[in-house]
């Protein structure tokens, strides 16, 4: 079995980092666990423990979407926290593109994956950088006042120009990361295919407009 994932890898520039070492010593006396600022990423689909033999058929699925898709520019902004006021759960910044482009390659990946046999998990898709996993948080109106003065920071702009299957392996030091496959997106100049981001059966419903 594999535990595998989806994500654009995000190289972080100084100001990325400087914002992700300021919440670290903010809440360093809080149990997060913090993700590895070399192994920044953009999570867009979550499989999860896989079987072996089924990694062709995912491969397959994920090959066709990227050749629907068209690099594109997106933006690092603000920061947000997903959970409840009393339980946060994860830290994260936001991304934001003029087109909405990376919820579409999300929509897209999670439909192809679904037709290719991986259950859509029903999951709003919210593209976001995780910066920590919060085990246990005792400043809680810190971190929202922390949040809400980041909501509208411009932190790096990052070119999207191919996403990877990446298996996680989880060690005592954290999760290492292995990219299994890398999937270029089209350039500009290049047609773009059209590829549908849902199973066959909920494009007919919608069309039927149940």
């Amino acid at each position: 079995m594999k535990r595998i994932f989806v994500a654009v890898s995000v190289d972080p520039a100084e100001n990325l980092k400087e914002t992700y070492h300021k919440f670290r010593t903010w809440f360093k006396t809080d149990r997060i666990s913090w993700v590895d600022e070399e192994h920044m990423h953009i999570t867009l689909k979550f499989i999860g423990d896989t079987p072996a033999d089924r990694i062709p058929g995912i491969h397959h699925a994920l090959t066709r979407v990227a050749s629907a898709h068209q690099a594109f520019q997106a933006s690092i902004t603000g920061a947000g926290v997903f959970g409840s006021t009393y339980k946060p759960r994860v830290l994260w910044l936001g991304v934001e593109d003029g087109g909405n482009r990376m919820a579409a390659l999300g929509r897209d990946i999670t439909g192809a994956l679904e037709e290719a046999g991986i259950p859509d998990d029903r999951q709003n898709f919210v593209p976001h950088l995780t910066l920590g996993r919060i085990k246990y948080l005792r400043q809680r109106r810190k971190l929202d006042e922390k949040v809400a003065k980041m909501q509208q920071k411009h932190l790096q702009d990052i070119t999207v120009g191919a996403f990877h299957l990446i298996e996680s392996v989880l060690g005592q030091e954290g999760p290492e990361y292995t990219i299994l496959h890398s999937y270029p997106l089209k350039s500009s100049g290049q047609t773009r295919e059209k590829v549908s981001g849902l199973p066959w059966w909920k494009n007919l419903l919608r069309r039927l407009g149940l």
